[in-house]
């Protein structure tokens, strides 16, 4: 990627200090910009930011759509206008940046076309700021691996001395350097969406990417999607707010065996309050031979429980998937937000069949997956123009009793065992010689239904449960869930995968936990990480850490400890001592307990059965 034209930067206020950092990607080059009792440089700062205009550049940062942009669009105006700008005045500007509520964030908002200069903001891009996905710098440095984890030296809201502005300014380049360090690492992200033409999807997570390019298909068709009358662009919309009687577009679904029957009555005789649709379906199950399926507003799912499944010369394990499933199934079955009407189907196949047209890998291919697959979710979202829940709940609810016809049609086939359920597809195990019924169950489902399966054969299968899983193609391709990942996305947990890679090693390998634990040699996939909340406090010992710490399981440490605001501790670990390694020098392999991590791997493999 060509980064000739980026400049990372990140700032720093406090009531007498603010401070920014910048270094362009390309060269490395730093400059520091200071505003405090030591001098006022907004002079200078002013002149660099005008230099990026007329370069037409673009600056990278992490929230800074949120934060970081916001105050300097507040120093260019005050810039602008008096020629002068203190510490006080961003300060201010900051304070009431981080006061809003979350509910009204949109109010610090400085709209792309207002920015003096274009702004890249990896959280937004992570889709980081949804709040199931919330990740700060300080995470994903542990997650990077960097070689040092600090949290802010001073408290936030006091004045600086000027002795303490130096370790302020070393902080603030620390997390310009991880910043430009996690642009490098999703450098595919930024050049993808640099991409893509007739949009500016340069701060656009996937999934709006893919809701605003299927918008914008639709338009193009004279689909009129927002009501643009009163002179704002307002969202039209079917909101059935009298409810969304389930009959009215439930299938018809053949089941055989009486519980599954009972779950077709059902939902038939369900009317869904348009605002409980998330929630209303709770402790729902049919069970066919033993074999349990749930369904939800999630989707359907069943798994066996601590099992390992190998196939063999006389028997093959089969995932069997529906290929685009609910975009599938509204083309299929004509189902469409009403107020879109019927042609929101035909933009649908188009799209579906224009991405066939391109190779994988390439940003059309990309592009048309994510519009195809962003429109379900959205549907069910208030604010969006695909709103309307009775299209959310005909695909939900037919989408999991026509894969739970599927399962059936397997489960009641003599010598077949089902191994797993969920969302879009079914895991079987079945005799070499009945291959011939399972494609032909399959063949039969696709005829009756309209929709397509893909297949692959599995070597291995060890499940845990639903979520959690081992599964390896038979041409060596690996597939972790859960507890079992080995390389987990940047917003979740990286904590010792150590324990993980043994228990795949294991598997796979048959390598003992005990000789893998041993015989590694990184020492990042044996620490471990905890954050707790600014109010409250982590203890190590009797001494109080950062609140955000990495640290590994020792022979000869401390316990660790999270004092909660309400006078609760919660133990970390709790029957291990840990040694802090925040600096990753401090990592000490003499001091390495790894009868821990040979513990915590013998349970996950406990959990295979």
């Amino acid at each position: 990627m060509d980064w000739s034209r980026f400049y990372t930067y990140d700032i720093e206020t406090y009531p007498n200090v603010f401070t920014i950092g910048i270094v362009h990607m390309d060269t490395g080059t730093r400059w520091l910009f200071e505003i405090s009792e030591r001098g006022n440089q907004s002079a200078a700062l002013a002149e660099f930011l005008t230099e990026l205009m007329r370069t037409e550049c673009r600056m990278i940062g992490y929230n800074n759509e949120g934060f970081d942009y916001p105050v300097i669009h507040e120093f260019w105006r005050i810039w602008c206008e008096r020629g002068s700008v203190t510490a006080h005045d961003l300060y201010l500007k900051a304070q009431s940046i981080i006061d809003t509520p979350w509910n009204d964030r949109f109010r610090n908002t400085i709209w792309p076309r207002d920015r003096i200069i274009p702004q890249v903001d990896l959280f937004k891009i992570m889709h980081f700021d949804n709040f199931a996905r919330s990740t700060s710098l300080k995470k994903l440095e542990m997650n990077m691996r960097s070689g040092s984890i600090e949290d802010l030296p001073y408290p936030p809201g006091i004045p600086l001395t000027v002795d303490q502005i130096p370790l302020l300014v070393s902080y603030m380049c620390t997390d310009i350097s991880e910043t430009c360090k996690f642009a490098r690492e999703i450098a595919a992200q930024i050049e993808f969406r640099d991409g893509i033409e007739d949009m500016d999807a340069t701060n656009f997570n996937d999934t709006k990417i893919g809701k605003e390019f299927f918008l914008s298909e639709l338009e193009k068709t004279g689909v009129q999607c927002f009501d643009r009358s009163s002179g704002r662009k307002k969202p039209r919309q079917t909101p059935r707010l009298s409810g969304i009687k389930v009959s009215e577009t439930l299938l018809d679904v053949p089941f055989i065996t009486d519980d599954l029957k009972r779950m077709h009555q059902f939902f038939s005789a369900q009317i869904i309050p348009p605002d409980q649709t998330k929630g209303v379906f709770k402790n729902l199950h049919a069970t066919v031979k033993d074999f349990t399926m749930h369904f939800g507003a999630g989707g359907i799912h069943g798994s066996v429980s601590k099992r390992t499944f190998r196939s063999s010369d006389t028997h093959d394990i089969v995932d069997v998937d529906v290929t685009s499933y609910y975009p599938s199934l509204a083309i299929v079955n004509r189902w469409f937000p009403k107020h879109l009407g019927d042609q929101f189907c035909d933009v649908y196949q188009e799209l579906k069949t224009r991405r066939v047209s391109y190779a994988k890998g390439t940003p059309e291919n990309a592009m048309l997956k994510l519009a195809l697959n962003g429109v379900y979710g959205d549907s069910n979202n208030k604010y969006s123009a695909f709103y309307d829940p009775a299209y959310t709940m005909s695909i939900t609810i037919n989408g999991q009793l026509l894969l739970a016809w599927l399962t059936e049609a397997f489960l009641l086939q003599p010598g077949f065992e089902v191994i797993q359920v969920n969302t879009d597809g079914v895991t079987v195990r079945t005799a070499k010689t009945d291959r011939h019924q399972l494609d032909a169950i399959c063949t039969e489902w696709q005829n009756r239904t309209g929709l397509e399966l893909e297949s692959v054969d599995y070597s291995v299968m060890a499940v845990r449960d639903v979520n959690n899983y081992i599964s390896v193609t038979v041409d060596g391709g690996v597939k972790r869930k859960g507890a079992y990942e080995i390389d987990p996305d940047w917003h979740k947990d990286h904590s010792s995968l150590v324990v993980q890679k043994a228990v795949s090693s294991w598997l796979l390998d048959g390598t003992d936990p005990t000789e893998f634990v041993y015989n590694h040699s990184d020492p990042y996939d044996f620490m471990r990480h905890v954050k707790v909340r600014k109010s409250d406090k982590l203890v190590w010992g009797d001494e109080t850490i950062q609140n955000t710490t990495r640290y590994h399981i020792a022979l000869a440490g401390k316990p660790l400890v999270k004092c909660m605001s309400e006078d609760r501790r919660i133990g970390v670990d709790v029957g291990w001592d840990v040694q802090v390694c925040n600096r990753a020098v401090d990592f000490d392999w003499k001091n390495l307990n790894r009868r821990f991590y040979i513990t915590e791997a013998e349970k996950l493999i406990a959990g295979l059965g």
